[in-house]
């Protein structure tokens, strides 16, 4: 609708702007949760439970989205962002 004032609703825009940023990061983050799942081995089954409980909890996993989203932006190649996105 092209009138005077009219805003497009969020809901309206393609794509989403979540859509966008895993597509940008999508790879990463997978990467970013084998290397969790890795980390939190471990020969104690309580830990190793612990550990699951956390990872399959998941939540949005913003912080390491947005490091994930930095490097990217900050045209960094290396793979050590994965590791710290795995950390915090």
């Amino acid at each position: 609708m092209e009138t005077l004032g009219y805003v497009r609703p969020l809901a309206e825009k393609t794509p989403s702007s979540m859509k966008v940023v895993f597509d940008i990061i999508g790879e990463d983050l997978e990467r970013v949760d084998q290397e969790f799942r890795k980390n939190l081995g471990s020969s104690v089954h309580m830990i190793a439970d612990i550990g699951e409980y956390l990872r399959r909890s998941g939540g949005k996993r913003f912080r390491a989205k947005l490091l994930l989203l930095a490097a990217k932006l900050c045209g960094y190649r290396g793979d050590h962002h994965v590791l710290m996105a795995s950390l915090i």
